[in-house]
């Protein structure tokens, strides 16, 4: 009865006690999470492969950002995988190339009679000195020109990373002859994503200054907008000069990275999700790409259509001064753009059904979100389980681990090829961040037993460029496979970069066509052909490294004690600034 008469000053301090007990509590367990690492907060059930809207009724409106379909059923007929790749014929001292995804994408635009719509990272000349000895930026704008020609009412957009215009106002030979064959040109606006630097105040001032252009009438803007365009005295990139407002956004680290293209023939619609950039620097380098037919592809235009409806809605440097002679129409989404009807997906069967008399389920996946379904395919990694990954950049901290807890799951290793990172657009490299991650990973798979292999792509001035993952086990059935243009490190999984992955579940035919060829370059199955050499080949020394300081820094107790995990690994933070 004491504690139900009590007075008001101690009911506070037994509500105060309370509140700090469950606040000792939360921090608690938020330092044993952060012991034990990221690997154990989410169950492969949780996200993997019931949790993306494989039970929604209907189909959301699509987000521009971090989109995650519901999963689409499609025919094996409607999905193929395309790989574009080099290797190094030693008998001869050239290089042997197929470009396959550069074929399909031509193919697609070909066919198209309704509308193309592309966002891509690089459709430029940018970083290349010399003449290319194939113009595979002319041959798309070429095409696409032709096609518009033939058809003046098809639909044709095209959205770019503001880095064609080097933040500033620079003008792309590409884009001016698209814009100027009525061809429109639309730029991301990545405001709504964290800078890469970890220091906010780029992005807290972006906002404040969209807040005062919006409060007087675009004079702040037009203000900012006149000092960023200021050019930098003797410094130049591509004969276009370098402005302040270069140096500002560059030093955010961040970029409309994906590489995605959708072409609608009456209402066929297809979509091709890839690694590859359409970029004469990058032609030879190594990537692969998915194509789909149907509802996927619908969807995948409509979150396209959401980021060329933002830029409308920005105006100014988000759309090509080319592409309008004055203020876009009111209703250019409507009549351009127009929005389409995606099928309500059928219901998947239950979770852990996924034989081959299955048919194959797809979902568009993007930016953070992709981190999720990577983590989740590692996690449901079982003994029987082959894991394949061929990778441009790997740091990502909680994939790292995931892929250490799967290697010690596993009877067959988990292999991983990846790429040395010692050249880049004909510019020397030092190897970070792969040769420092490779070496840790060898270094943590030995002390705790796991049955993890690396090897390199032999590069010869190309890179290995793809990013793509499968888990395979065909005597139960099990095909799970992954690409896009997300790399595995914190850049791209985070929501810093605007990416986009097609996650493909029971489609044997892609699983068994990738498998086949990781094998190849693994093996280096083609006769005098070099694709890769072993992790710590003295011949390339790709192994080597100088230290971790260059990708991680360890997290410490207070500043001085080193922290580990509850398996003992160091708790380690990424560094980011060059990895894309």
């Amino acid at each position: 009865m004491a504690e139900v008469t009590c007075d008001g000053g101690t009911k506070r301090r037994r509500i105060v006690g309370r509140v700090q007990f469950a606040a000792v509590v939360c921090l608690s367990l938020n330092l044993l999470a952060s012991c034990t690492g990221r690997d154990a907060s989410i169950g492969v059930t949780a996200w993997w492969p019931g949790a993306v809207g494989s039970n929604s009724t209907e189909v959301r409106p699509p987000r521009r950002l971090n989109n995650v379909s519901p999963w689409f059923t499609v025919r094996e007929a409607d999905l193929d995988l395309q790989a574009s790749w080099c290797g190094w014929d030693e008998r001869t001292g050239r290089r042997v190339a197929h470009l396959n995804i550069h074929r399909k994408a031509k193919q697609m635009i070909e066919e198209a009679d309704r509308l193309i719509v592309a966002s891509v990272f690089l459709f430029d000349n940018l970083y290349f000195g010399d003449p290319p000895e194939r113009d595979i930026v002319e041959e798309f704008t070429q095409l696409l020109i032709e096609k518009k020609q033939h058809n003046p009412g098809m639909s044709i957009v095209v959205t770019l990373d503001l880095m064609h215009k080097l933040w500033a106002d620079r003008s792309s030979p590409a884009v001016e002859a698209l814009t100027r064959n009525g061809i429109d040109v639309f730029y991301s606006d990545l405001l709504d994503s964290q800078p890469a630097n970890r220091i906010p105040i780029y992005h807290g001032l972006a906002q404040l200054m969209r807040r005062l252009n919006a409060a007087t009438g675009g004079l702040s803007g037009h203000s900012a907008d006149a000092i960023g365009s200021i050019p930098l005295p003797g410094v130049r990139m591509d004969n276009d000069a370098v402005r302040i407002s270069t140096l500002t956004s560059a030093f955010q680290l961040k970029a409309n990275h994906r590489k995605v293209l959708v072409t609608a023939r009456g209402d066929r619609f297809e979509a091709l999700v890839t690694s590859a950039n359409p970029h004469n620097p990058s032609l030879p380098n190594e990537n692969y790409a998915i194509s789909v037919l149907g509802p996927v592809a619908r969807h995948t235009y409509m979150v396209l259509r959401e980021d060329v409806r933002h830029a409308l809605a920005l105006g100014g440097r988000f759309v090509d001064e080319g592409t309008f002679s004055g203020e876009p129409p009111a209703d250019y989404l409507k009549t351009v753009l127009p929005a389409v009807i995606v099928p309500r997906p059928m219901s998947p069967p239950p979770p852990g059904v996924n034989d081959e008399s299955t048919q194959p389920r797809v979902a568009l996946v993007t930016e953070q979100a992709i981190e999720e379904g990577v983590l989740a395919m590692l996690r449901g990694v079982t003994e029987h389980d082959q894991v394949r990954i061929q990778m441009f950049y790997l740091s990502s901290l909680p994939v790292i681990n995931a892929i250490l807890d799967s290697a010690a799951r596993t009877r067959q290793p988990v292999r991983i090829l990846l790429d040395p990172n010692r050249v880049g657009f004909g510019m020397a490299k030092n190897g970070t961040p792969n040769s420092q991650v490779a070496a840790y990973l060898m270094k943590r798979a030995k002390i705790e037993s796991a049955n993890l292999q690396i090897r390199w792509y032999a590069t010869h001035g190309e890179q290995n460029h793809a990013k793509i993952m499968s888990v395979s086990d065909p005597e139960n059935g099990k095909y799970e496979l992954t690409t896009g243009s997300a790399n595995f490190t914190r850049k791209n999984l985070e929501g810093i970069n605007l990416e986009a992955n097609l996650f493909v579940v029971g489609s044997a035919k892609l699983n068994r066509r990738f498998d086949a060829q990781f094998d190849r370059l693994w093996y280096n199955s083609d006769p005098n052909v070099l694709y890769s050499v072993s992790w710590d080949d003295p011949r390339h020394n790709y192994h080597h490294h100088k230290g971790r300081r260059k990708w991680a820094t360890p997290q410490r107790f207070l500043f001085v004690v080193p922290m580990r995990s509850a398996k003992g690994r160091p708790l380690l933070r990424e560094q980011e600034f060059v990895h894309w």
